[in-house]
């Protein structure tokens, strides 16, 4: 038993255990706020839609899931060069989880049939914007590598606590004013708060130059695709035999 060993880990982790903490708030926030404000019919349609945008997680997790080990190796072994290969591999999974959104989102309306009654009807429509949330979560994960190899795991809880006050406070604000459309937009404005959270500080550790044209160019063809995809899918009917 090698006592440096366990201090070691227990200095990266419990800095780790207030990020639990901003994720249940920023997970639990939003129905909260709908159920008080709304009605409870609207937090199953949210829930619902947000269930249905969670197999984007599932797509980006299973994608992502071996780039740990791999980045950690880089950027121990050749720092440069892996720099290089975060840039590339960030356009990719831009890419590639944009794409994963706007299929789920083509198929939206066939899938809440399958999956629920017509009264789940509507849910569709939410689910392309919930879905872009992971989208924005799987890009949070590169400059997670270089904070986890700094072992600065504190800028994680401090940004995951960020997300959750950001989603609660500002579902406060304007849910009682829009509904569940604040929730959406809300979710979408604090995940993207601390993405930008994790990018600010993982800079301050390690400069990597990220391709930020190509981010957004693929990110105004997105919004046209979406809109596009909205015509289409909103003027489909979905019979299910």
């Amino acid at each position: 038993f090698d006592k440096s060993i366990l201090i070691s880990c227990l200095k990266y982790s419990i800095p780790l255990m207030p990020a639990m903490l901003g994720s249940l708030i920023s997970a639990a926030s939003d129905r909260l706020v709908i159920a008080e404000y709304v009605n409870m019919e609207t937090v199953a349609l949210y829930s619902f839609a947000f269930q249905i945008a969670s197999l984007v997680y599932v797509a980006g997790d299973a994608i992502t899931r071996t780039m740990t080990p791999l980045a950690m190796s880089g950027l121990v072994n050749n720092k440069e060069e892996t720099k290089i290969k975060i840039a590339d591999f960030s356009v990719i999974i831009w890419s590639v989880m944009i794409l994963v959104n706007l299929i789920i989102f083509l198929f939206s309306k066939e899938i809440v049939k399958i999956m629920g009654s017509d009264a789940y009807e509507q849910a569709y429509i939410l689910i392309p914007f919930l879905g872009f949330v992971y989208v924005l979560g799987m890009q949070q994960r590169f400059p997670n590598q270089i904070i986890q190899f700094y072992k600065k795991s504190w800028i994680i809880s401090a940004g995951c606590i960020i997300m959750g006050g950001a989603n609660l406070l500002l579902n406060l604000i304007f849910v009682p004013h829009w509904g569940f459309v604040a929730a959406v937009v809300n979710t979408i404005l604090s995940n993207a708060i601390y993405v930008l959270w994790t990018f600010i500080q993982a800079s301050r550790l390690e400069k990597i130059n990220y391709k930020w044209r190509k981010l957004l160019l693929i990110s105004i063809v997105f919004i046209a695709l979406l809109f596009l995809e909205y015509i289409i899918v909103s003027s489909m009917e979905v019979t299910i035999l």
